[in-house]
């Protein structure tokens, strides 16, 4: 495989890319020289410096360009780039996991697509970071990468195999997110959170130039003679953060699909820029199924994978989402058909009805925190806060209802409950660690926490069960170390 070079528009990517990373401090600099009164000469000199910062963002990006080149050779996939210093990065062609494409609005306007080069070792310290990435190439580019990796890949394992070409048909999706479930999941995502989060950060860069004092003082004003329009105007804002969640989740998650292609699984998804993920099945270290209380009502639940060395493709969920949103009946045949020794509806041993107390009790005791808090501050009317005693007695009962364990030959399950309910299924090879932690209050009672961890990408996930019989504990540790 010859030299190839990134499509053109790669130099306004990667200048827009630059930008994007120094925006925050290049605003605050250009607006820290200018006071509102004439420049100074100081105030002059820092605005030029800044100019000076933008245009050669811009012009790095073109030079970035021009100086980055990748090809395949020796078994290698070799990439060569760098502003001023010439870099060299050869990934063996066995190391490389899989290649995802994602297309940007940039991209579609062309025909290109970026793609970032996955390996075992991808993610490091840094999330969602790649081991390459070639920001932008044509679909063609990025068939022909592909099919060359692939045929090397299979060179180096069958080496004495003779190549046979033939047309495979495309595989179909097994399952595909129609409209219903993407609106019930974008409308229960819980992305609310993170809109007004993003919305208060935004702000929070320009709290210097905002003058707050004033502003209290209006409002403050206005509050004490129209309280019903504050109430008002916050209930707007908060539906809006909702409305935009809903949307912003829609476009992410639009024309969700998953395809598996002999031992890989290919997740497509987005409206706006289109995703494509490949996860091999053989890394998959546990299958995990969420119910949530808001969906779970309906019969939904999330199914996520447990992949080791993958990035995640959702902030707000651990691990790879697998199934968003589907019914539970769909999920567990839909995970059946993909993992026939994984059986998400497997009966558990519940925990004995002597610890429901203790989940109870443990659930009261947080809810103190807040309670003691508002009394101290409001002082009567913070007993309104005693509010949250019922729904903690009822958060501790549905918990110690839903904690479990079971036993297999080679597998294992453990079921617990936060807020959502967790079910992690796992085998005896692909668990890292178990750990059996016992307080003084449960010595009296023989009862036990045990916690089961996972590789989830490039740090643990984690199972654990809550007030566990000391002897449940100890089968479930003999079955991880069997004894000799």
């Amino acid at each position: 495989m010859s030299k190839q070079r990134l499509h053109p528009i790669s130099a306004v990517y990667l200048s827009l890319k630059n930008l994007k990373e120094l925006i925050v401090p290049i605003l605050i600099g250009f607006f820290a020289g200018n006071t509102g009164g004439p420049p100074g000469i100081f105030g002059i000199v820092v605005n030029y410096i800044w100019l000076a910062i933008f245009i050669y963002i811009l012009i790095s990006g073109i030079i970035q360009w021009k100086r980055f080149v990748y090809w395949v050779e020796e078994d290698e996939l070799r990439i060569e780039h760098g502003l001023f210093v010439k870099k060299k990065r050869y990934i063996p062609v066995e190391r490389i996991q899989s290649l995802d494409e994602t297309e940007g609005l940039l991209h579609r306007s062309f025909g290109l697509v970026l793609v970032k080069v996955e390996t075992a070792s991808s993610g490091g310290a840094i999330a969602n970071k790649a081991e390459a990435e070639l920001t932008a190439i044509t679909r063609e580019q990025a068939k022909q990468l592909k099919k060359e990796l692939m045929r090397r890949k299979e060179k180096i394992e069958e080496e004495s195999e003779v190549e046979v070409e033939v047309e495979v048909p495309k595989p179909k999706p097994f399952f595909v997110m129609n409209p219903q479930e993407l609106f019930i999941m974008a409308s229960t995502s819980g992305g609310i959170g993170i809109v007004i989060a993003t919305v208060f950060a935004f702000l929070s860069q320009f709290e210097e130039l905002i003058p707050y004092e004033v502003v209290y003082e209006r409002i403050g004003g206005i509050i004490q003679s129209a309280t019903l329009l504050i109430s008002i105007l916050v209930l707007f804002g908060l539906f809006s953060a909702w409305a935009a969640s809903v949307v912003i989740t829609m476009f992410r998650y639009a024309n969700y699909r998953v395809t598996q292609v002999d031992r890989d699984l290919i997740i497509e998804s987005g409206l706006l820029e289109k995703k494509q993920w490949t996860i091999p099945m053989d890394r998959i270290q546990a299958i995990r199924m969420v119910k949530s209380p808001i969906r779970a009502p309906f019969g939904f639940v999330t199914v996520i994978l447990e992949s080791a060395g993958n990035v995640k493709m959702d902030s707000l969920m651990p691990g790879f989402a697998l199934f968003p949103i589907v019914k539970e009946k769909q999920a567990v045949e839909l995970v059946r058909h993909l993992f026939p020794q994984v059986s998400l509806d497997t009966q558990v041993q519940s925990l004995p009805k002597e610890v429901r107390i203790r989940y109870i009790i443990r659930m009261v005791l947080l809810t103190l925190i807040p309670i003691i808090v508002a009394v101290s501050i409001l002082q009567w009317q913070g007993l309104w806060t005693l509010i949250l005693v019922p729904f903690a007695v009822f958060l501790g009962f549905k918990q110690y209802e839903s904690a479990g364990s079971y036993i297999g030959e080679g597998d294992i399950i453990v079921r617990f409950r936060g807020v959502q309910e967790h079910t992690l299924w796992t085998i005896r090879k692909r668990v890292q660690s178990m750990k059996v932690v016992q307080s003084i209050f449960q010595k009296r009672a023989d009862v036990t926490h045990l916690q089961l961890f996972v590789k989830s990408g490039m740090a643990a996930s984690r199972g654990v069960v809550r007030d566990l019989s000391s002897d449940r504990a100890k089968e479930m540790l003999e079955w991880y170390v069997p004894k000799k």
